[in-house]
C-alpha cells in the first residue's frame, strides 16, 4: 500500500445549510470563516416561529 495523503473534504456553506434542512432544522444565520469553517445558528430571532411555512408543513405531512 502506498501512503497517499487523505483528501480533506471541504465544507461549503450551501452544503451545510442543505444538510441542516434535511435534518429538519432551519438556520437563521450562516457564516463562513476565511479558514473554511462554517457556523450555523438555529432558532428564531424575532420571537415568532417562522421555521414552518406552508411548503414545509406539506412536505412534513407527506414524509411519513
Amino acid at each position: 500500500m502506498t501512503d497517499r495523503p487523505k483528501k480533506r473534504r471541504h465544507v461549503t456553506l450551501s452544503g451545510a445549510i442543505t444538510q441542516a434542512r434535511k435534518a429538519g432544522m432551519t438556520p437563521v444565520s450562516a457564516t463562513q470563516m476565511p479558514d473554511g469553517s462554517v457556523s450555523l445558528e438555529f432558532g428564531n430571532r424575532d420571537g415568532k416561529d417562522d421555521s414552518k411555512n406552508d411548503l414545509d408543513k406539506w412536505i412534513a405531512n407527506r414524509a411519513n
